[in-house]
């Protein structure tokens, strides 16, 4: 695998897996009430969560082809253009294609695919909210296998507080 390639898959490969402790915290924190999940949203998640509206996950930038401006001001520095540069920036738009093609199929097949839970501190959310659910300006995410084992440490740590509580 190229240099380029790991890049990418870095980039834009699946979500990467939180330790138990973590997802312990989390799942503490989402009974006491402190966070807010995209299951609480229906079908509203992006009213919720505008970061998702607005900026993301964002898809990879597909590259600009090489300049085409052919008005009459651009003529001659077009000529130039031509002269010195577009064979080069042709080429490497050809390349510049063919990596965006890679980064567009771990994009859509991994990290889109591995997003299992949505959720933010409601400390971190906005000063107003939209029918009566709070807006978030940022996100967290935990992709479908920790947050299955973050909902199992999520019903244990219910069962150890109704317990608790029931004494």
């Amino acid at each position: 695998m190229e240099t380029r390639e790991i890049e990418i898959k870095e980039k834009w490969g699946p979500i990467k897996s939180r330790s138990d402790e973590d997802l312990k915290k989390i799942a503490k924190d989402l009974y006491n009430g402190l966070i807010f999940t995209d299951r609480q949203c229906g079908s509203d998640v992006m009213s919720t969560f505008m970061v998702m509206f607005f900026m993301g996950p964002q898809p990879p930038k597909e590259p600009q082809y090489p300049n085409e401006n052919t008005s009459v001001e651009n003529n001659r520095d077009n000529a130039l253009y031509d002269l010195l540069k577009r064979d080069s920036d042709q080429a490497k738009y050809k390349e510049d294609m063919e990596w965006y093609e890679v980064e567009q199929k771990y994009y859509k097949e991994q990290q889109l695919k591995s997003i299992g839970l949505v959720y933010e501190y409601i400390s971190e959310a906005g000063p107003t909210s939209i029918n009566g659910k709070p807006c978030f300006f940022s996100l967290r995410l935990l992709n479908h296998e920790d947050t299955a084992k973050m909902f199992e440490y999520y019903t244990t740590y219910k069962e150890i507080r109704e317990k608790a509580d029931n004494f």
